[in-house]
């Protein structure tokens, strides 16, 4: 089902050394769910605050992705501190999102 944006997101998952990735807003190319036309991916990993705007360039221009995406960036306690809140954005990526365990699809 995501077999388009694997690669991608092992990319990604690389750039940031990621702990955890969450794929989510997902939108297919048609009814049958063909394709991935565009995603969103919460990436959960260890940085310095100051980093963060380098990073994310770092990975928006070394990613080879043919289809949009936007990356939503936090540290391992950030995450789970927005987590415990019900109307965060990060508890809608954990309700909605899928936790992307290198498994194909």
């Amino acid at each position: 089902m995501y077999d388009n944006i694997i690669p991608a997101v092992e990319q990604i998952k690389k750039i940031f050394d990621a702990e955890a990735l969450y794929i989510f807003g997902v939108k297919y190319n048609s009814q049958e769910m063909e394709y991935v036309t565009d995603f969103d991916i919460c990436v959960v990993a260890d940085f310095c605050e100051e980093d963060r705007n380098a990073l994310l360039k770092k990975a928006y221009m070394q990613t080879d992705c043919d289809v949009p995406f936007d990356i939503f960036l936090y540290t391992p306690e950030d995450f789970e501190r927005f987590s415990k809140e019900p109307a965060s954005f990060v508890s809608r990526i954990l309700r909605v999102g899928r936790l992307y365990d290198g498994q194909k699809g």
